[in-house]
């Protein structure tokens, strides 16, 4: 996981963009034919998931997802991360554990960049809702998903 970026709504434009430290923390998602697993590393604190998963794709580059017979393990780890988007808002802690309930109707998207990388932009699943958490991205209501990049 590269950065969290929480969208409007309608995901027209971006509220806030939180950049991962990758020098201490390492999030990483990877999915077999009906299967994933998830890891976070993170400072000494380390959290894992795995479960199956379904979406429709159709071979297009979009689609939802259900993550579902999911097992939790390892702890739970909250970690600063500092927005770099133009609405600064300093540095929020976020859970990153995977929450089951937030599993389920996450969109994704699959983009390839012209450096030879792959992005997947996929609905983050952890109770993580913007800045101000109850309110969501300092009272708007946003959706905030999570960007991996593979080479």
């Amino acid at each position: 996981m590269n950065e969290v970026v929480c969208y409007d709504i309608n995901r027209e434009f971006e509220i806030e963009i939180y950049a991962l430290d990758t020098s201490t923390t390492t999030a990483q998602i990877d999915f077999g034919a009906s299967d994933f697993s998830y890891s976070l590393s993170s400072s000494g604190c380390n959290t894992s998931a795995v479960g199956r998963y379904s979406t429709e794709f159709e071979g297009d580059s979009e689609d939802v997802m259900d993550m579902g017979s999911i097992t939790v393990s390892g702890e739970s780890c909250e970690v600063d991360i500092t927005d770099s988007g133009d609405n600064t808002v300093g540095t929020v802690p976020i859970d990153f554990d995977l929450f089951a309930p937030s599993a389920v109707g996450l969109s994704w998207f699959i983009e390839e960049l012209g450096s030879g990388t792959t992005n997947l932009t996929l609905d983050l699943f952890t109770l993580f809702e913007g800045s101000s958490d109850g309110d969501g991205c300092g009272g708007q209501t946003c959706i905030c998903t999570a960007v991996y990049s593979k080479i």
